[in-house]
């Protein structure tokens, strides 16, 4: 098949999902916004890269005739724009044909109620498409709940490539060896890596032996790291480090370094570090986010409430004390993902649906 891919090239997930078209044997097109293209050196080399003229916002409407004539010379198969309210606006100014459009989550959680305006646009730009794509099911909810009806939405999860997460060889049975709880996010409000530090503090503070066997490890960067820093060291607790932004293609060491996740954030459209977690055989603490209740299941880690920090290190205590516990919830999270996220059969599940459309 011939592929056009419209959405950002400074996203892992776009990166993601080209490679994995590029990989199966498909022609491959991306079409960005200028200036979005910071991880063109990761998608393989043989994937044509079409950086549209216009940057920002005014670019998803002003790069209309652009798309138009680059649609035209490629004549792709199959059309699929990812973010329903920038790049689906902007494949609609083009008049792209048999649309497929992928929302991914604040463009239908956020988005339109910012303004009358943008949630005008929002249903525009969902009418206009021929196919509607959702990573969850609780996703195509809030989609369906925008419109008024019901659809046909294609559930196309967003998974993990389960050769590379997995779990870690060996055991984590040395006396001396301290469970290590992980976080992985951007540092950043939403993701509440705040309320992670003081339930930590509390746990610690709570739990005999906890401040010498254990620690918390902050993977990410982002607005909020230094008040961060500031409130980890305002805790005097030693076992509290900020391992800074690493690549993707690192997480899967990382987290086999790791003996319980932690995902607290406030709102959450898909559990996709979740997923990775549990692909690695750890066992998760998440918050009751409509993401994370729908891949977290309770055999695989607690769902706890949010804002919640009583909770949370209640669950750090439970599981910092019950070695078998960690392993047989990690055991379960590992045989769920090979069920439910694993990637290579998320891209079948995408690539049927392209052939679905070509087909009609």
């Amino acid at each position: 098949m011939k592929i056009l891919y419209i959405g950002m090239l400074n996203s892992s997930h776009t990166v993601k999902w080209v490679n994995a078209f590029s990989n199966r044997g498909h022609q491959v097109m991306v079409a960005t916004l200028a200036g979005q293209t910071d991880l063109r050196s990761e998608i393989r080399p043989d994937i044509r890269v079409a950086e549209l003229p216009k940057s920002g916002f005014k670019g998803y409407y002003l790069n209309g005739p652009a798309l138009r004539k680059l649609y035209k010379e490629f004549r792709p198969d199959v059309s699929n724009a990812h973010y329903a309210s920038g790049y689906g606006t902007l494949a609609r100014m083009a008049g792209i044909p048999d649309l497929i459009l992928s929302v991914w989550g604040s463009d239908v959680y956020e988005f339109p109620y910012q303004s009358r305006l943008k949630e005008t646009i929002l249903k525009k730009n969902i009418n206009y498409a021929s196919h509607i794509c959702s990573t969850s099911h609780c996703m195509a909810r809030q989609v369906e709940k925008i419109m008024g009806r019901s659809m046909d939405i294609t559930i196309t999860p967003f998974g993990v490539d389960t050769e590379r997460f997995r779990p870690a060889e060996g055991s984590k049975e040395d006396p001396e060896h301290k469970v290590v709880f992980s976080f992985a996010k951007l540092l950043i409000p939403n993701y509440r890596a705040d309320l992670l530090i003081e339930a930590y503090r509390l746990f610690v503070k709570e739990t005999e032996g906890a401040a010498e066997g254990s620690e918390l490890r902050i993977y990410g960067d982002g607005s909020d790291r230094g008040k961060l820093e500031k409130l980890a060291a305002d805790t005097g607790l030693p076992g509290i480090s900020f391992m800074g932004m690493i690549p993707n293609t690192e997480m899967p060491e990382a987290l086999r370094g790791s003996d319980v996740f932690c995902c607290v954030s406030d709102s959450e459209s898909f559990g996709v570090s979740a997923v990775e977690a549990m692909a690695c055989g750890i066992p998760v603490i998440a918050t009751d986010t409509e993401g994370f209740v729908e891949v977290v299941s309770e055999d695989t880690g607690f769902i706890v409430p949010r804002n919640d920090v009583r909770a949370i290190a209640d669950r750090m205590k439970l599981l910092y004390e019950n070695e078998a516990l960690r392993k047989t919830m990690g055991e379960a999270g590992r045989r769920r993902v090979l069920e439910n996220y694993d990637w290579n059969l998320n891209v079948d599940t995408m690539l049927e649906l392209y052939r679905k459309v070509i087909g009609g």
